[in-house]
């Protein structure tokens, strides 16, 4: 795989994602590109055995607190 620029969500990322109205929250296990489009791999926080794929734009990094 060919990285261009700096990748927005690297591997160990928090994020989370709308998904029926609620939010879900996860780790950013990997990345790829199929077709063009970048999709991330999240293990959920809710002890799910499968991780989710989902297009890059619909996750959103999680705001450390301070």
């Amino acid at each position: 795989m060919v990285v261009t620029g700096m990748d927005p969500f690297p591997i160990g990322t928090r994020v989370f994602f709308l998904e029926g109205g609620r939010s879900r929250t996860g780790t950013v296990q990997d990345t790829e590109t199929i077709e063009g489009l970048r999709f991330v791999i999240i293990k959920l926080d809710d002890g799910s055995p499968r991780p989710v794929k989902l297009p890059l734009s619909s996750v959103n990094s999680v705001s450390k607190a301070n």
